[in-house]
């Protein structure tokens, strides 16, 4: 579950057009570049419209602020990357812009809870 829906739904849903354009942008500029440092200001400036605006349709839409969509989709590459290559746990904390190794204290965490779903 990833922000509290099922994200294949997700991805159906934005697909067959169940979002406004302004979150299905989003959702295609972070799904293109979820390994870079994407904040709310670079999403506003695509969109045309104000941070604050930007972020509260997403949240509207989505069911959660787009930070916790970004780490969310960040743990479920990791685990993905955990389990199809070859990469440490450092490389694949600096290849999705990750600080540290080290858990969060929210919910979600770093890649390196992802060694618990690795099996």
């Amino acid at each position: 579950m990833i922000c509290g829906v099922d994200f294949y739904r997700k991805v159906q849903q934005g697909s067959r057009g169940g979002y406004t354009p302004t979150v299905q942008k989003c959702l295609h500029y972070i799904s293109r570049h979820l390994h870079e440092n994407i904040r709310t200001e670079h999403l506003a400036l695509l969109t045309g419209i104000s941070s604050k605006t930007v972020a509260e349709r997403f949240r509207q839409e989505m069911g959660c602020s787009i930070p916790d969509y970004l780490h969310a989709q960040r743990v479920e590459e990791a685990k993905y990357l955990l389990r199809y290559t070859e990469y440490s746990l450092a490389e694949i904390s600096g290849i999705l812009n990750y600080a540290s190794q080290s858990t969060r204290s929210s919910s979600t965490s770093s890649p390196a809870i992802c060694l618990q779903w690795q099996s």
